[in-house]
């Protein structure tokens, strides 16, 4: 898809936080209608996430997918990189095109060895200079809720105690290594405040 004239000329909004999909979920959203609905609401770049399916967490689906959204639009988007289980592949991931890593759910986090492994994803993206964007609650304590688990439930599985936990420890996390780090999806106004306490404004957002 061609980007129209006009929209090279004129200024324009960044949604850095997209779901394109495509591949197996292209029902739900593709590259050309995502486009279209980022084009019709005044976006002019976007930040497309790697939860696809299969989701971006290897170099060759990254440069598979780099090349399809090249095909089909010209909008300009920048490809995120799935958490990977070794973190040892994101200087890869940066040079075949990831503009950063995540966002990283919980339950990636779990399953790949808790803080340990976060820790290491931390000081491996600062190494190689990728940003992280952390989608922030401590799985620990989510996986401590016993109760029902359908979506009337979402606020007490996923509570406070959750995300404040889960900022403490990313912040600890950039002061020790210097991790560019977007956090997402945050909804109290404790976090913010905890953020602005830190006095990290620059490698953390």
């Amino acid at each position: 898809m061609e980007l129209p004239s006009q929209y090279l000329l004129l200024p324009g909004f960044v949604d850095i936080h997209v779901h394109f999909r495509d591949f197996e979920l292209s029902y739900k959203e593709d590259a050309v209608s995502g486009t279209q609905a980022a084009l019709a609401g005044g976006y002019i770049a976007v930040g497309d996430m790697p939860n696809t399916k299969p989701p971006i967490k290897t170099v060759e689906l990254l440069r598979k997918k780099i090349e399809e959204f090249n095909r089909k639009t010209k909008l300009h988007i920048r490809h995120y990189f799935g958490a990977p289980q070794d973190p040892s592949i994101l200087k890869d991931a940066l040079i075949n095109g990831a503009y950063a890593v995540g966002e990283v759910l919980p339950e990636e986090v779990l399953d790949y060895g808790g803080d340990q492994y976060l820790e290491a994803l931390f000081q491996e993206a600062a190494r190689v200079g990728i940003p992280i964007v952390m989608h922030c609650e401590d799985p620990v304590i989510i996986n401590q809720y016993s109760g029902p688990r359908d979506f009337e439930h979402h606020n007490v599985i996923r509570g406070p105690r959750a995300e404040l936990a889960c900022v403490h420890n990313i912040i600890k996390l950039v002061y020790r290594y210097g991790t560019k780090v977007h956090m997402t999806h945050l909804t109290l106004p404790q976090s913010i405040s905890m953020i602005r306490l830190s006095a990290l404004t620059s490698p953390l957002t």
